[in-house]
């Protein structure tokens, strides 16, 4: 049993096992943790084998678990990088005064980025041989995944505040067929837009006010080539948006949070649903990255078209 914020090192938990054994990371107590484990992305029910992402939200950790981090190179000279805003400005016609408005990158002078890709470990309901209903996380050798396996005990340590580590060999952890809860299928059907942004304006206002207007003309513009159907990030996929266009093998993934990108995939998306988003993201399984800079427009009418 471990106990606290976080632990820096894993020697002293792990004394007890095989070289070789798979460890699992356990959570005992979820009567103590039932708004947590909402939060986390479970639904009520909790049901045997659903399986999801961790919402960002908790702290570092989990942030990290879910996006990744970009660290700057201080030790490198500054590069020049672009954010695109929308840019007023007023125009006379006469004694008649107009607003104009579009969008523009603007540079701006950075240490280059160094990215480090998300984790991605996700939790899973399973039960012991007595019915009792854990959250663990997917087995992990301790002899050759121990940055894996410390990571996996401080995000249950961010999450809940204590775990377990038990030896999969044991057999006290039963797993059942496992049910993705990281998306939310809206139903099928052409959405016109007046319908779909009351639903992903949670998302939107997330960003800053001056990012929120390019975040929705995106998203707009994606919905404006009429997906056969939409489905938007839940846990630790929130912030990502899928428009589907079968017919055209052609699945849309849109990060709804400035400063991402917009990934292209002609995979099916039902494979695409059980993946994990560092499977996702880093597996290079996209068809096309498309920078959210003006050029995303060009880029995308070309795929969409």
């Amino acid at each position: 049993m471990i106990r606290g914020k976080r632990i820096r090192k894993l020697d002293q938990y792990i004394k007890g096992f095989a070289q070789g054994d798979q460890v699992v990371v356990v959570m005992r107590d979820l009567t103590s943790a039932t708004e947590t484990l909402k939060r986390v992305g479970f639904s009520e029910q909790l049901e045997a084998g659903e399986s999801v992402l961790p919402s960002a939200v908790f702290g570092s950790i989990s942030e990290f678990n879910a996006y990744g981090k970009d660290v700057p190179q201080k030790d490198q000279p500054k590069e020049t990088a672009f954010r695109t805003i929308r840019w007023t400005w007023q125009e006379f016609h006469g004694r008649q005064r107009i607003e104009r408005s579009e969008f523009r990158d603007v540079p701006y002078e950075r240490y280059p980025r160094k990215h480090f890709p998300p984790p991605s470990v996700e939790l899973q309901v399973a039960i012991n041989p007595d019915g009792e209903k854990l959250v663990v996380a997917e087995a992990v050798d301790h002899s050759n995944g121990r940055e894996k396996l410390l990571h996996t005990v401080n995000l249950f340590l961010e999450l809940f505040g204590e775990c377990e580590l038990l030896s999969e060999s044991l057999r006290s952890v039963i797993r059942a067929k496992v049910l993705k809860l990281n998306w939310h299928l809206l139903p099928p059907g052409k959405l016109p837009w007046k319908t779909l942004a009351p639903v992903l304006e949670p998302i939107i206002r997330e960003n800053a006010e001056g990012n929120q207007p390019f975040v929705v003309d995106r998203l707009n513009k994606i919905n404006g080539y009429a997906p056969e159907f939409v489905a938007f990030g839940r846990g630790g996929f929130h912030g990502y948006v899928v428009f589907g266009f079968p017919k055209k093998r052609l699945y849309v993934l849109e990060s709804a949070l400035h400063g991402n990108a917009t990934y292209a995939f002609d995979e099916n998306w039902e494979r695409l649903s059980q993946l994990t988003k560092a499977e996702i993201l880093d597996g290079g399984l996209q068809k096309a990255r498309v920078i959210h800079l003006l050029s995303w427009y060009e880029k995308m009418n070309a795929l969409l078209k």
